[in-house]
């Protein structure tokens, strides 16, 4: 017999939710990545976004890291008592890697998020975190906000290829 309460209908629809939108952000940043070599991990488009390419799709993943873990914490933690280096890892990291590290980072951040998801008790979704920057969500909308956050990085990822002349596979079609 399970000691645990049955999770609320609107969270289990919610987890789900967060779940689907987590594996298609970790695909799309997989699909605009994996042709890339280690010379085009550096391109900018200052008109997009000054980071190199790599730091944009790390940053793309490191809020929803963040949301998650304040999800199953409760609380929102601060950059000094974060213990998520993938999530605040330099430019001079991100530069030296290659496309395999970089695929490698963002699947582990996403393997990361999932099991923060899946591991969050009933009614975890449904509790207040209080933003760092002054604003109160529910984990639920903190987690949906980041995620939607990272599909806005993945845009910028594309206009980046295209504006740096490598458009996305897709686009050459």
């Amino acid at each position: 017999m399970s000691t645990t309460s049955p999770m609320p209908p609107r969270a289990a629809d919610g987890r789900a939710a967060l779940l689907a939108l987590n594996q298609r952000l970790g695909a799309a940043l997989t699909v605009l990545l994996y042709d890339l070599d280690r010379q085009r991990l550096h391109a900018r488009a200052p008109a997009i976004d000054e980071r190199p390419l790599a730091m944009v799709a790390r940053h793309a993943y490191a809020g929803v890291v963040e949301a998650a873990t304040a999800a199953a914490m409760g609380l929102w933690r601060d950059e000094a008592t974060m213990d998520a280096p993938m999530a605040t890892a330099d430019v001079s990291e991100a530069t030296t890697e290659t496309v395999a590290d970089l695929l490698a980072a963002l699947d582990g951040m996403r393997a990361r998020v999932d099991a923060l998801i899946e591991g969050l008790d009933p009614g975890a979704l449904d509790r207040e975190l209080d933003l760092p920057w002054g604003e109160r969500l529910s984990a639920l909308d903190a987690i949906a906000d980041a995620l939607a956050h990272g599909f806005l990085h993945a845009g910028n990822i594309a206009g980046i290829r295209a504006l740096a002349g490598f458009p996305t596979p897709a686009a050459e079609d």
